[in-house]
């Protein structure tokens, strides 16, 4: 009988039916096996069973190419049952670690406990009443995205389409519900078992995943290579030029210590700590050192010891390396391709704990603006991004390039809030560090007494796209490499001499003037520009919250939080211009 090949007694004895899905049609099937128990452990009727149980299978794989033949013809299709699981336990398994409970000690005071606590029950409420008018604009975003990854053109006006749209939503209120229930003290499960149901659907899926064929006795592994090409098609629409590079090298890495053809699944533990401490040996321009050339990553190790060569410093190591690789594996893992993130408690200690950029003090400040270009407000230089990006980046909180690469259209009056918008024009590429610098962001109102707004005027009337007209991208779509060149030198020339001081010191003298304000990890604060850590760090939910309440804020209502931000002991007065 040719079905008693797939035919394999499981753990608790009864015989399943367990045969793989024909190559190609990933994507379209739910997981890379099928899987029926024959709920016997008798081999002849298991045998008997066997051939209608075929008969299934021979359906889903029927649907699978019709669903593969209508996407390359680029038609909708129409969603199973199966589907619809498949897409929303995978939502489900994903958003797990955005919704993690912290163990930790907050350091929250009531009020501010109260406060999340309501904006989390504001968003339930919302949600409540959508779901209730079958009103699903708000996971429109979440269920094209899933569509999309997983190879699916469904018409968003058809009932399956509604059907996973209400799915989502059913188990994005049950995840809010276990946070409000949290904060309140509560351990108590959701009414709705949607979670429950879904993620028990995922573990299925990914436990035939990983299963065995028993027909050629093989498991399925999927390589390194392969993982990899997958992650990057998977983020390409929304990596910037340099998150590209940055990207690239982390995973070119763990091809270099792996090999393309390491199968992910067999990724261990031990494998992971000993390449981790390769990698903290790593020399640095490992690829423009000749002597290196042609070495394994251990010998490239054992020559830089030898030449006592310059080693990765340890922010490196988390934030160009580990910062791309741990959330690679996660992917990995959600995709059923391995069992746990083999880096995920891994961070190179070996330094200082926090970032070596330190913000300027207020002596520093002082000292600075009391130079040229900042002797006067009229005196501008002949690059004006000189003095107003300096200027900019303290009290906006811009980084370099954000504060180089703002154009004449951006600056704009939105409800009587002259704002920033950073908006792209259509078809154009203009991508940002993060998605909350998309958000418009009132302009501080120390600036408009320098005279901000109407420097910008004076560049619209000239004609002008940039607001600094010297401003050019670089080769990662990047502006502002001229700044840096010119201040670093200036700052030791007036004296300003320290380790960690850069232009990106003015970020963090902005993050310092956001905690002495008591915005630190609000959302008001994000929605400014705040680092997305501080978000994270200081409440219980991180990225899709963040984003929820980080973003979509009216200028206006901006404004009066933004104006908190004050250097009270540094005097700028001489830089006011009248009215």
């Amino acid at each position: 009988m040719a079905e008693k090949q797939y035919l394999k007694r499981s753990t608790n004895g009864k015989i399943v039916y367990r045969r793989r899905y024909p190559t190609g049609l990933s994507g379209f099937t739910v997981g890379e096996s099928f899987k029926r128990s024959t709920g016997t452990d008798d081999m002849q009727r298991a045998e008997r069973k066997a051939l209608l149980i075929a008969q299934e299978y021979y359906d889903k794989v029927d649907q699978a190419r019709h669903a593969k033949a209508q996407a390359e013809a680029n038609q909708p299709v129409d969603l199973t049952p199966e589907h619809i699981s498949m897409l929303a336990g995978k939502w489900a398994h994903d958003s797990a670690d955005l919704y993690q409970m912290n163990v930790k000690p907050l350091g929250h005071s009531e009020a501010q406990h109260s406060a999340f606590l309501a904006d989390i029950q504001k968003s339930l409420d919302s949600k409540y009443s959508c779901l209730g008018r079958n009103d699903y604009s708000t996971v429109k975003p979440i269920i094209n995205g899933l569509l999309r990854r997983n190879g699916f053109k469904v018409s968003p006006d058809t009932d399956t389409y509604y059907r996973l749209s209400q799915t989502i939503l059913r188990a994005w209120i049950a995840r809010e519900e276990e946070v409000v229930a949290r904060l309140k003290g509560s351990f108590k499960a959701p009414e709705d078992t949607i979670l429950t149901e879904l993620l028990a659907t995922q573990q299925t899926i990914q436990a035939a995943s990983a299963s065995v064929d028993t027909a050629s006795g093989t498991t399925t592994k999927t390589t390194l290579g392969k993982a990899i090409q997958q992650y990057k098609d998977d983020h390409k629409d929304n990596w910037t030029k340099s998150t590209v590079n940055s990207v690239n090298a982390a995973l070119d890495f763990l091809v270099f210590a792996f090999g393309e053809s390491q199968p992910v699944a067999e990724i261990t533990g031990q494998m992971a700590r000993e390449v981790f401490g390769l990698l903290q040996g790593l020399p640095q321009n490992r690829k423009k050192l000749k002597v290196l050339r042609g070495l394994t990553l251990a010998e490239c190790v054992e020559t830089a010891e030898e030449l006592n060569l310059p080693t990765l410093a340890s922010a490196t190591v988390n934030k160009s390396y580990l910062s791309t690789i741990k959330p690679f594996f996660d992917m990995c893992v959600s995709d059923g391709l391995i069992r746990f993130n083999p880096f995920k408690n891994r961070s190179d200690n070996r330094g200082f704990g926090g970032d070596p950029r330190e913000p300027f003090t207020a002596a520093d400040l002082q000292t600075l603006f009391k130079q040229a270009p900042w002797s006067t407000p009229s005196s501008l230089p002949e690059k004006p991004s000189y003095f107003w990006a300096p200027l900019i980046a303290l009290f906006q909180g811009f980084r370099r390039s954000e504060a180089c690469g703002i154009r004449v259209t951006d600056i704009k009056d939105l409800d009587g809030t002259p704002s920033i918008t950073f908006e792209a024009d259509e078809g154009e590429d203009r991508r940002f560090k993060t998605k909350n610098r998309k958000q418009p962001v009132p302009v501080h109102p120390e600036l408009i007494r320098m005279g901000f707004l109407k420097f910008a005027a004076k560049q619209r009337a000239a004609g002008e796209i940039m607001l600094f007209p010297e401003s050019k991208q670089d080769a990662n779509g990047k502006y502002g490499d001229y700044l840096s060149d010119w201040f670093m030198p200036h700052l030791e020339a007036i004296g300003i001499k320290r380790n960690g001081l850069k232009f990106h010191s003015f970020r963090h003298t902005f993050q310092d003037a956001l905690r002495h304000a008591g915005l630190h990890g609000t959302a008001e604060a994000q929605a400014l520009g705040g680092r997305a850590a501080d978000y994270r760090a200081a409440n219980l939910n991180a990225d899709d919250v963040a984003d929820t309440y980080g973003s979509g804020f009216k200028t206006s209502y901006l404004l009066p939080h933004l104006a908190k931000v004050q250097y009270p002991d540094i005097d700028l007065s001489h830089l006011y211009i009248a009215d």
